[in-house]
């Protein structure tokens, strides 16, 4: 995810890049709990700060009706200088093994007394398998 903040005299970009390995284990007919390990990246001010750490996540997901799903999921990130606290809620519609989705993410960031919230929407694709 790149982020962009137009100053007077210059761009100020930021980069928050995670990488998700996890599973999904059915508590249910309908209901699936997931634990993970992701690795994140944090990149800010040109290069000028550059951070990495691994986060575990967890995640819910309910299987409405074929083909619906909501999802839900809650991971930080620890680095030496920077935390980031991902949440996010989806709403998705499979087709076969493909879920088209949307949803909601926060993103908070936290280096020694600064703080930064980021928050959107967002869309995309998943393969499940």
């Amino acid at each position: 995810t790149e982020y962009v903040e137009s100053l007077s005299r210059h761009d100020d970009h930021l980069n928050l890049q995670k990488y998700h390995l996890g599973v999904n284990l059915p508590a249910g007919k309908d209901v699936a709990f997931g634990a993970g390990l992701a690795f994140g990246s944090f990149r800010a001010g040109g290069g000028d700060v550059s951070e990495e750490g691994f986060s575990p996540e967890i995640r819910a997901s309910w299987f409405v009706s074929k083909p619906l799903a909501l999802h839900m999921l809650a991971a930080p990130v620890f680095t030496t200088e920077v935390d980031f606290w991902d949440a996010e809620i989806q709403a998705g519609v499979h087709l076969g093994p493909a879920e088209v989705f949307a949803g909601y993410r926060g993103t908070f960031l936290r280096s020694g007394g600064d703080s930064v919230d980021l928050d959107g929407p967002f869309v995309g694709v998943g393969i499940w398998y």
